[in-house]
This record gives C-alpha cells, sequence and structure tokens, in this order.
C-alpha cells in the first residue's frame, strides 16, 4: 500500500491538489457524451432520408445502412442536410471517444508529481486522494489504466480501520449477496450476475421489480450478514434509484446500515463520488462506481467480467483491471477501497430470485412488509 503525505514541517506541507482541471475535463467529457447520444439519435431517426444525400462518402453510405436505430428519444428539430453530415462525421464515424479520454489522461497526469510517479512504479496503488481518478495517470512511460488502485477519497480512518476489523474478525458460518434490479433496462445484466455469484460461498438473494425498493434496502442489509451488494438501475452522484424512490445521497447515511460491511457494485451512471461516499460511511467495506454514463449493454459485460474474478478470490481493485471491455466503458469505473482488500473465499452456495409488491410508508416504516419471503 503506497500512500503520499506532506512533511510535518508545515511550511513544507504539501498543497491541496488542484482539480479545477480534472473537473473540466470530465465535464467536457460528459457534454461530448451527450452530444453523441444526441447525434445517434438523430441519424437514426432521419435515416431514410438521408439516403439520398449525394455529399455522402461511400463508406459514409455504407455505415449509415448497417446504423441500427437508435434508443434514445429522437431529437425534436426537423430533417436538415448539414446538420445530419455533421452528426455522422463528427460523432458516429470518428473515435470521440479517444479524444476525450485524451483531456482527462493529460489532467490528471499534469495533477500527479513525477516523483510520485516514479516511487509508485509497478506497484499496485492505495491512493489517499480528494478525488483525483488515478488511473488516468500516464506520463514517464507509465500507464495507470491497467494498475490495481484502491481511492480514498474521503473517511481514510473509517475505510482503513474497517478493512483491519474485517480481516480479524471470524467468518460468520452464513452470508449473502443482494442484487438490487428495479427492472429498468432491457438487458441480462441481473441474471449474468446471478450466474456469477452462484460461485460465491454466500446464499444470493436477487431482489426484481417492486422487491428492489428501499425497505429491502433499508431491512436486509441491517439484518443478514451481506458480502456482496449489485445495483442494476439508473442513479447520478447524488441519488440511486430504487423501485419506489430516487434515494438521495444524504439520505443514505439517515435510513441505512451495512453492519457487516460488503462490498458495493453501484452500476448506475454518475455514482463514484456523492453516492459512493455515503455508502462507505455506513459501512461499505469497498465500493465501485462510475465517473460518467455507460451503456446499458456494455455495463453489463463489465459487472460480468469484474464480479466473476471478484468472487474467485481476486482483490477488487485487480478484479477491475484488464476487462477485456471498450475503454470508454471501463474506464468509467473506479475502486473506492484498499488496493487489497478481497471477499472471502467461496465454496459454493445458493441463489434466489424475489419478486415483492410495492410497500407502502408504513410498511417500510416497520421494515417487514414483503421481506417475509426472503428472510
Amino acid at each position: 500500500m503506497t500512500r503520499f503525505r506532506g512533511h510535518r514541517n508545515p511550511r513544507n506541507r504539501v498543497k491541496p491538489t488542484d482539480l479545477s482541471g480534472v473537473t473540466a475535463a470530465l465535464d467536457a467529457y460528459q457534454r461530448e457524451q451527450q452530444a453523441a447520444s444526441k447525434a445517434l439519435a438523430y441519424v437514426s431517426h432521419h435515416r431514410e432520408q438521408a439516403k439520398s444525400i449525394p455529399e455522402l462518402a461511400p463508406s459514409e453510405r455504407h455505415a449509415l445502412e448497417q446504423q441500427g436505430a437508435s434508443l434514445d428519444e429522437a431529437p425534436s428539430e426537423e430533417f436538415k442536410i448539414r446538420t445530419f453530415l455533421d452528426a455522422v462525421r463528427n460523432y458516429l464515424f470518428r473515435d470521440w471517444h479517444a479524444a476525450a479520454l485524451s483531456e482527462i489522461v493529460a489532467a490528471v497526469s499534469a495533477a500527479v508529481t513525477d516523483d510520485a510517479v516514479r516511487d509508485v512504479g509497478q506497484l499496485p496503488l492505495t491512493a489517499f486522494t480528494t478525488g483525483l481518478p488515478y488511473s488516468f495517470v500516464c506520463k514517464l512511460g507509465a500507464d495507470w489504466a491497467d494498475k490495481p488502485i484502491g481511492h480514498v477519497a474521503e473517511d481514510a480512518s473509517l475505510l482503513v480501520m474497517s478493512e483491519l476489523f474485517q480481516r480479524a474478525r471470524r467468518r460468520p458460518p452464513l452470508g449473502f449477496n443482494l442484487v438490487f434490479d428495479p427492472g429498468f433496462f432491457r438487458t441480462k445484466e441481473t441474471e449474468v450476475v446471478e450466474g456469477v455469484l452462484r460461485q460465491h460461498h454466500a446464499h444470493s438473494l436477487v431482489l426484481k421489480g417492486d422487491a428492489a425498493s428501499l425497505g429491502a434496502l433499508t431491512v436486509l442489509p441491517a439484518t443478514l450478514p451481506a458480502e456482496n451488494i449489485f445495483f442494476n438501475t439508473h442513479g447520478s452522484d447524488s441519488a440511486i434509484l430504487l423501485t419506489d424512490i430516487s434515494l438521495a445521497a444524504h439520505l443514505i447515511v439517515q435510513w441505512i446500515d451495512l453492519y457487516s460491511s460488503p462490498f458495493v457494485f453501484n452500476n448506475s451512471c454518475l455514482s463514484w463520488v456523492g453516492v459512493g461516499r455515503e455508502f462507505v460511511r455506513v459501512g461499505a467495506r469497498g465500493y465501485v462506481g462510475t465517473l460518467w454514463s455507460v451503456d446499458a449493454s456494455a455495463a453489463a459485460d463489465f459487472a460480468e467480467a469484474a464480479m466473476a474474478r471478484a468472487v474467485n478470490g481476486e482483490p477488487y481493485a485487480h478484479a477491475l483491471c484488464q476487462t477485456g471491455v471498450a475503454a470508454s466503458t471501463s474506464r468509467a469505473y473506479l475502486y473506492v477501497g484498499l488496493v487489497d482488500a478481497k471477499g472471502r473465499r467461496p465454496y459454493g452456495g445458493a441463489c434466489h430470485a424475489v419478486r415483492g409488491r410495492r410497500m407502502d410508508r408504513k410498511a417500510r416504516r416497520q421494515g417487514h412488509e414483503g421481506t417475509a419471503p426472503v428472510v
């Protein structure tokens, strides 16, 4: 574990890292991502009208014919040849991901000193940071894109003490994995993760539809020895969406108790900083979140690869590396926790899918209605 800190002499203390450049680069990436999504929807919606445009190159015409329909809502503006050509050439048939990612890499690399890069070398890294995503460091011949890195953004003492306690704690005779899927995506992500978790020693409870509720998230992790919690849902840096509520980040610390210190994999968009910090504060031993919006199908592929390695004994930070998923997806994911933290050795388990009806407010306060089929 590598830690960077300033000299004890107040005059020689390292100044706080200026993250304005990194924040600007991440914001620019998200704007490019939104523009690309809008362009795809525009091209998909006006594809038949555009096939007769003489300015289209043969390669563009062929790509247009092969272009699948976008799942996004079609833009409202009317068809314009110039708009269409700009959309085709600027976003659909060039690698805008690489250009946007290069801005983030440059900003992050500039914020890390050359001495730090040399000192770390090839070692795995636990970075005590104010929010810098160290996986984007690329300088002096070192590329940390596939380096196992654990980020400790805040509450350092809490994370370290929780990890030390878990390593010394006697293994419970029974453990559980909890999978929350309100049903917003038409992918097989939940089924894939469910299959992967069958290899884990803990029993898996898959909460689908109305069962993926605030009541379940409030009651189950507070009463069951949970080992892993996985979310297949929508979200942002300030909330996570369950079936019956958009759970704001500041409410997590008030309502949720992860007493058994599980690992939390939040496969929703923009889920790294705000929501992730609160899950750590209520007991998460480690947390996986994203820096930007990720395509649902690509997110499912990444979750399958990472979870399969994690439940088979690899440290979580290591399991996120070299997944074989495109960089525009894999580099969105960051791990919060100590770099060598890992789950318990698997020995086989069981998996149960649960569907429940939506609970009313009184039932949620009581915390039991709808959970009897599970417990």
